[in-house]
């Protein structure tokens, strides 16, 4: 990653929906991007997919957190 960028996607099912939170880390600094419960998972991914883009950082180098 780009400097010591990192980005760290959560997708958790709930009843309604699934909840993505994105976050970064830079410089032992921790930076919640974006939570939100949306209907699907594809849309939970594609979510953490264009906040990493928007950063910079590929989609295969993000760490996903599932559950």
């Amino acid at each position: 990653m780009m400097n010591g960028l990192k980005i760290h996607a959560s997708i958790t099912e709930r009843r309604d929906g699934y909840r993505v939170t994105v976050s970064m880390n830079q410089d032992k600094h921790t930076r919640e991007l974006v939570t939100r419960t949306v209907p699907s998972r594809r849309e939970a991914e594609t979510i953490a997919k264009a906040f990493a883009s928007l950063h910079g950082v590929p989609w295969y180098k993000v760490e996903v957190s599932s559950s």
